[in-house]
C-alpha cells in the first residue's frame, strides 16, 4: 500500500523500489526472477504487487525429544527490511510433495514477529509444512528387538546359581547381540547431545540386562563363599540364594512390564497430542485455515490497515471465483 500510488491505473509501474526480503534460514539462496519495479493492482487503494522467485536450501535444526514420535516443522523464515511491515496472507505447498517417513499436515504452520519483537528490528515471517514421523517402522524394527533382547535377559535364571557357567555363556551371547544390534540401529538414530525417548527406553534394556548378570554374579559369590562351611550349611545357603533370585526375577519381571506398558501409554498419548502441542515450538505457531486462508490475516497487522485489507481480500476473492 503506497499513498502516491493512488490514482494510477492498474498495470502501471510505480517509481518504489522492490522489497528487499531476505530468506534468513538459508544456506545457500539465489533469486532466479524478480519484477523491475511494483505495478499497480488497485488504484483506489494505492495497492502495489511483485514478484521475487528464489531457489533456496534451507537450515532447519530438529527437536527429537520425542524421537520416534515426533513432529517437526519445515519452515522458511522470511524478512522484510526496512521500513516496510509484512502482511502475511498464506501459504500454498505442492500437493505432489510427498516424504518418505512422515505424515504431512493438511495445513501450513506459520508465525509473524513484529519488528518490536524481533531482536534483528525486522519484520520477520515464518511459515511452512508441519510433518509427524511414521514410528512404525521404528517400533516394529528396533524397538521390539530391544524389547525381545531385554526379556531375554531372564533366561539366566533357567540355569541355577551353582551353574555360573552356563549362566555366563547366556550372558556373553546376549552382551554381543546387544551391541551389534545397537550398533546397526545406530545409523537409523538421529545424534543429539540430549537424551530422547528411544534412548530412554534404550537404556532400560540395558539396565535390566546389566542388573540380572550382576545379580547373578552375586549369588554366584555368595553361593562360593558358603562352600567354605559345612555341607549342610552350603545346601541351605544354595536353596536360600534360589528363593532369593525367584522373587527377585519375579520383581525385575513386574517392573520390565509395567515400565513397557507405561512407555507404550506414553507413546500413544504423544502420537494423538495435535501438531501444535506436539511440535513443542519456541515461537508461537498458528495453523493457517485451508477453508479461507484470509482469515489468518491482520496477524500482527496495524489497525489502520484493517479496513484496507478487508477490502482488498474481498476484492482478491471476488475476482478468484469469476
Amino acid at each position: 500500500m503506497d499513498a502516491d500510488a493512488i490514482g494510477l491505473p492498474a498495470g502501471q509501474k510505480a517509481k518504489l523500489p522492490i522489497s528487499d526480503i531476505a530468506i534468513r534460514n538459508a544456506v545457500t539462496s539465489v533469486v532466479l526472477d524478480k519484477s523491475s519495479a511494483p505495478e499497480v493492482v488497485n488504484s483506489e487503494t494505492g495497492h502495489l504487487a511483485a514478484q521475487i522467485l528464489f531457489r533456496a536450501t534451507l537450515r532447519k535444526s530438529e527437536r527429537v525429544h520425542h524421537f520416534p514420535f515426533d513432529c517437526q516443522w519445515l519452515f522458511i523464515v522470511i524478512s522484510l527490511r526496512g521500513e516496510r511491515s509484512f502482511l502475511y496472507q498464506y501459504c500454498e505447498v505442492d500437493e505432489h510433495v510427498q516424504l518418505d517417513e512422515w505424515l504431512i499436515h493438511p495445513q501450513v504452520g506459520f508465525s509473524t514477529i513484529s519488528k518490536m519483537d524481533h531482536l534483528s528490528n525486522q519484520d520477520t515471517v515464518m511459515c511452512g509444512l508441519l510433518i509427524r514421523r511414521c514410528s512404525q517402522y521404528y517400533v516394529q524394527t528396533i524397538m521390539l528387538m530391544l524389547f525381545v533382547i531385554g526379556s531375554l535377559s531372564f533366561s539366566l535364571y533357567s540355569f541355577e546359581a551353582a551353574q555360573f557357567y552356563n549362566r555366563a555363556q547366556v550372558f556373553l551371547f546376549l552382551c554381543q547381540l546387544m551391541v551389534i544390534f545397537n550398533t546397526y540401529a545406530q545409523a537409523k538414530l538421529p545424534r543429539v547431545s540430549y537424551s530422547t525417548d528411544f534412548d530412554r527406553y534404550s537404556t532400560s534394556c540395558q539396565v535390566l540386562f546389566i542388573v540380572i548378570v550382576y545379580g547373578s554374579v552375586a549369588s554366584a559369590a555368595a553361593l562360593a563363599w558358603s562352600s567354605c562351611a559345612e555341607d549342610g550349611q552350603v545346601c541351605e545357603a544354595a536353596t536360600t540364594i534360589a528363593q532369593a533370585e525367584a522373587h527377585m526375577s519375579a520383581l525385575l519381571a513386574s517392573l520390565w512390564l509395567a515400565w513397557n506398558f507405561y512407555f507404550s501409554v506414553k507413546a500413544m498419548f504423544t502420537q494423538r497430542l495435535p501438531v501444535l502441542k506436539a511440535l513443542n515450538s519456541s515461537v508461537p505457531v498458528t495453523l493457517q485455515c485451508q477453508e479461507s486462508p484470509q482469515k489468518a490475516m491482520g496477524y500482527g497487522l496495524a489497525p489502520q490497515w484493517e479496513s484496507m485489507v478487508t477490502r482488498e481480500t474481498q476484492r482478491a476473492t471476488f475476482y478468484s471465483s469469476n
